[in-house]
Formats: structure tokens, C-alpha cells, sequence
């Protein structure tokens, strides 16, 4: 007899891939990644049915319906890989049995992976060949503290090819495109790390081109430096191969230098800086230079595909600004965004500094104060909540479904102007706030002044500093710099309530902690800088700081 033609349920990213790999020549390479896999849409298709079937096989009947595809209560499937081919096949094979894919972060304690694992109510684990020994301790840890055996599957990554032409859309295994899709974990700035449950609809879009409207749909290459667990793997992965383009997928953590050396060596039309590549990538190309004519001759050979500048993550400062629109030949695009908004909420054009643009169509958004104060967002793609938390859900929504930011924005001329974080960007005190931001911004103009984070140090109580870390530039004089001389440096628009009263000057092999997207945790920061001991239990000791911390003997800022 002859077998059944493959079919896919219909879900819009998997209709997306479909239509990608029809369009594309079937030898052409659509991912390269850190493991040395060079695969094409047959390829990745024979392995996404391959490890779609065995892991059907291995399920329980219990967990399927009548049409063979995951029950809302078995929707979602946990996975150990990392963001390469594998993770690409792993996620497919899940949304081809109608599941919710739930990467885990290889790196994290086993406790943290299994939170996860219980939070989604899983009882599989597919994994990739390099997390065979996180996979081992996971299954033991699992099974010693919940008694509970985990079904275990290695992604399949050598079946033979098979053409997209041969796999259809079962119109009749219809899934709700608002139903759960994928988990993604926060990046963990303003608390523990949640997972957020993402509609089956995301990652079958681009964000909006300011100028000539929405980006390319098909062609072009595009790099992935997130890991799997973050909306941006999935993003730069996933969505790049449904929508037809190439991707190289680094080893993640990836760092300025490999993607640099991946800008060298390759044709790059697609990709999405954060601020902290622009600064790595600026400092390891110009270093303490100037740019000149020739030099940016030089550096625009390895960017000139790209056809737009896009950032998200945060604010850059100016001087990297000033550097990379010069060396791209392209205004930055500055934009908004969040896990629990599934995309950037911004766009257009803009030359004010803290500007993330205009909101998007479809977007909403309320400000705690009228024009300025606590920034709420509705979207149209929200979240759908935290994996396994309904508290966490309840309390991050207001009554009318606005997602609570926690940023403190303005809305001025039309246009969303960020002023940071309202718990980790601000020095509160009396009826005042002092943007952390601000200062920083301050600090980065000084010559000798390579990197800036500023935090409330906090003193006791109710009481804190304004704090500052940074790293000199390894230029003439920089022996000399004290925090006195960078009070008398700071602008003059920089009043001196304002001004840093604590300093701690990083060390060559010292760096800041932070995020994937490279935003510095700052209550982390506090702790290893400042105090030894957990944020809130110990303070700074104005009478004997540490040894590498200079105090300025100004008046101890009271909070409210």
C-alpha cells in the first residue's frame, strides 16, 4: 500500500514554512550553525517529521484528541538544546503534533530547569547531542524530588530528505492561532525569571520598516546570537527560516567579537543589534580612536548589505550612535519591546535622544500621569500569561488588559521617550526622582570614561546613594581619575544632587553582570560592587566602604 503523504496541522508558523520552503531551491542552505550542520528545507523537514512521529510514539494515547494532536492539558513539550539546528527541529516537531514548545536553558541549576519542567506539567524532554549530561542530571534530579520518570527523545537530525512539495496543510486540523505556541523565559531584570506562554501567531511577522514599509519576506541572511530560551532565539532562528532567509546561529552566550567575525566573512541583509553589541563591536573596531574618512571606508565594506538599522533592548548612548550610523550609512531605529508583548510596540523615524519612536497600529498605551509616569501597554499580540503562575499574570495586568511595563516613559510630540526602569533606573527620594540614566549619559561624555552604570546604593532604610561603576579608557591620565575629578567634569546641565557620591572603578578582568540583551542587572551590580550579601539585607557602610569603593562625603539621599 501506499503511504500517506505528511501531513502539517494548521498552524501559522508551520504555514509559513511551508510557503518559505517551496519558494526556496531545495540545495540551497537555509541554516549554518555552531555544531558545523549545514542543512537545507528537505533536510529540515524530514527531520522535523522524523522527530515529530518518534516523540507521537512515545507519548501516552491519553495525550492526544481524536485528530492525533496534543490535548490543551499535554500541550506543552519541554526541550534541552541549544540555539542551533537542532532547537529549529525540535521547535517544528512540537508545533507539528499541535504542542506549545517549552525551551530550558542548558546553563541554568538544575532546580530552575525543573521549575520549568513543573510549571508546564511535562513529562518529555527532547535534547540535542551537547546537553546529554544536563539531560542526565535533569531526569535524576526530577525523579528523586517528584518521583516522576521523564519521557526522554534526541532530536533527529540525519533522516532523509524530504521536499516540501511532498507536505500539506491539513485544513482540517485546525488550531486556534491565539492558543499557546511557545514558551519564552524574561530576561530576569526586575525579579526571578518567568516563562511566558506566546501565541501561536507570533513569529510569523516581521516588525515594521520605518521608511518603505514591512521588511523582506524571503531572501537574505541573518544571524542568531541569543540562546534558545530567550524571544529573540526563537526569533532570529524560527522565524527567520519560516519567512525563507538564511541564518548562522552562533554559540550562545555569542559575544561582540563573534558577531563581528560573522559580519566579516559573510553577506548579512537581516539583523538586530542590541545596545551592548554596538558598543562591543565599536570599542573592538576603533578602540580609543577617532574615526576617520578612511577608517569608516574600511568598516562599511562589512555592513553595507544591510538595508536598515535596527536596535532593541534599551537606549544607546550617543558617541556609539554617532559611530555606527556613520560606518552603516543608515539612521538607527530605535524600538520598544517585551516578552510579554511578543514584538516591538514602536516605530518611525526620530533624531530625540531617548526616543523609541511612535506606537505601532494596533497598539495602545497609558502613561500613570497623563503625559508622563508608569508606562502600560496593550497589544493585540500579548502574552498569554506565566507559565504555571496565575498570580504573576493577574498582577502584571491592569483591570483593562494593559500589560504594566515597569519602565517610566513621556509621550511628547507624539513619540514615546523612555527614562528607564521605575525600580532599577531611578534614585527616589522626598517627592524627587534622579534618572540613573541620565547620569550615565553624563559620565559616557567624559574622554576617559569607556563604560557607565550608575545604581541606588542603598545606605539603610529608606536611604540611598547615587552610585557609580565604570571602566577608564586606557588613555593619558587616566591613573588620575578620582570621583572628585568626575564631579568637577560632569556638565554643567548636570545638577549636584545629581552627581555621583560613590565610585567604584572596575578592574581589567572585571566585568558588569547582565542580561542576555547585555542590560546590566543592577541590583547584582550593588552586590558585588558595593557590599558584600544579598540586596536588602546588607547596606553600604558610609564609615567604612570597601576597599576599591571612594565615598564623597555628601548628604544621604531619603526615599519616600
Amino acid at each position: 500500500m501506499a503511504q500517506t503523504a505528511p501531513r502539517f496541522p494548521n498552524d501559522p508558523v508551520l504555514v509559513k514554512l511551508l510557503k518559505a520552503a517551496k519558494r526556496v531551491s531545495d540545495s540551497h542552505v537555509i541554516i549554518k550553525d555552531f555544531v558545523g550542520f549545514e542543512k537545507t528545507y528537505p533536510e529540515l523537514l524530514g527531520d522535523v517529521l522524523k522527530t515529530r512521529d518518534q516523540l507521537k510514539s512515545l507519548l501516552p494515547a491519553s495525550d492526544f484528541d481524536e485528530r492525533g494532536l496534543l490535548h490543551e492539558q499535554s500541550v506543552y513539550v519541554t526541550a534541552l538544546t541549544r540555539t542551533g539546528y537542532e532547537y529549529v527541529v525540535a521547535f517544528f516537531a512540537v508545533r507539528a503534533l499541535g504542542g506549545a514548545y517549552v525551551p530550558l536553558d542548558p546553563r541554568a541549576v538544575v532546580e530552575r530547569q525543573a521549575s520549568v519542567v513543573s510549571s508546564a506539567t511535562a513529562n518529555c524532554v527532547l535534547f540535542d547531542r551537547g546537553c546529554t549530561a544536563e539531560l542526565e542530571r535533569l531526569r535524576a534530579y526530577v525523579e528523586k524530588t517528584e518521583g516522576k520518570s521523564l519521557v526522554t527523545l534526541p532530536v533527529v537530525c540525519n533522516s532523509p530528505s524530504m521536499p516540501a512539495i511532498n507536505i500539506s496543510i491539513d485544513e482540517a486540523l485546525y488550531l486556534d492561532p491565539n492558543g499557546p505556541g511557545f514558551v519564552c523565559m524574561t530576561s530576569g531584570t526586575t525579579g526571578y525569571s518567568k516563562g511566558v506562554v506566546i501565541r501561536r501567531t507570533c513569529l510569523t511577522y516581521h516588525p515594521v520598516h520605518l521608511t518603505s514599509g514591512p521588511l523582506e519576506e524571503e531572501g537574505g541572511t541573518a544571524v542568531n546570537y541569543n540562546e534558545s530560551h530567550w524571544l529573540g532565539g526563537a526569533k532570529n532562528t524560527v522565524e527567520t527560516i519560516a519567512l525563507g532567509k538564511k541564518v548562522f546561529a552562533l554559540e550562545c552566550p555569542a559575544s561582540s567579537k563573534d558577531v563581528l567575525e560573522i559580519f566579516m566573512h559573510n553577506r548579512i541583509t537581516y539583523f538586530i543589534f542590541n545596545p551592548a553589541l554596538l558598543r562591543g563591536m565599536k570599542d573592538i573596531l576603533l578602540g580609543h580612536e577617532e574615526l576617520t574618512k578612511e577608517k569608516r571606508e574600511t568598516f562599511s565594506v562589512h555592513f553595507k548589505w544591510l538595508s536598515f538599522f535596527f536596535c532593541i533592548g534599551g537606549l544607546v548612548d550617543q558617541p556609539t550612535v554617532d559611530f555606527w550610523e556613520a560606518v552603516i550609512g543608515l539612521p538607527l531605529q530605535n524600538r520598544y519591546g517585551a516578552s510579554e508583548l511578543a514584538d516591538v510596540v514602536t516605530m518611525g523615524l526620530t533624531k530625540t535622544y531617548g526616543s523609541v519612536g511612535k506606537l505601532a497600529p494596533g497598539i495602545k498605551m497609558k502613561l500613570s500621569e497623563g503625559t508622563y509616569g508608569r508606562l502600560l501597554i496593550k497589544s493585540p499580540n500579548r502574552f498569554l500569561g506565566y507559565l504555571g503562575n496565575e498570580e504573576a499574570t493577574r498582577a502584571v495586568l491592569d483591570e483593562q488588559g494593559y500589560y504594566k511595563t515597569g519602565d517610566i516613559a513621556e509621550l511628547k510630540d507624539g513619540e514615546v521617550l523612555l527614562h528607564g526602569r521605575e525600580r532599577d533606573d531611578y534614585i527616589v527620594f522626598g517627592s524627587s526622582r534622579i534618572s540613573t540614566l541620565k547620569v550615565e549619559r553624563c559620565l559616557l561624555r567624559l574622554p576617559y570614561i569607556a563604560a557607565a552604570c550608575v545604581v541606588a546604593v542603598p545606605v539603610e532604610e529608606k536611604k540611598q546613594l547615587c552610585g557609580a561603576v565604570v571602566r577608564l579608557k586606557d588613555v593619558a591620565g587616566v591613573k588620575k581619575v578620582t570621583l572628585a575629578r568626575i564631579r568637577a567634569d560632569l556638565p554643567a546641565d548636570l545638577d549636584v544632587t545629581m552627581q555621583p557620591t560613590v565610585l567604584r572603578i572596575l578592574g581589567p578582568e572585571e566585568e558588569l553582570p547582565d542580561t542576555a540583551t547585555g542590560k546590566p542587572i543592577k541590583r547584582q551590580v550593588i552586590e558585588d560592587f558595593f557590599y558584600a550579601g544579598d540586596c536588602g539585607r546588607d547596606w553600604f557602610s558610609v564609615d567604612n566602604p570597601p576597599p576599591d569603593v571612594e565615598f564623597y562625603g555628601m548628604p544621604v539621599l531619603e526615599t519616600a
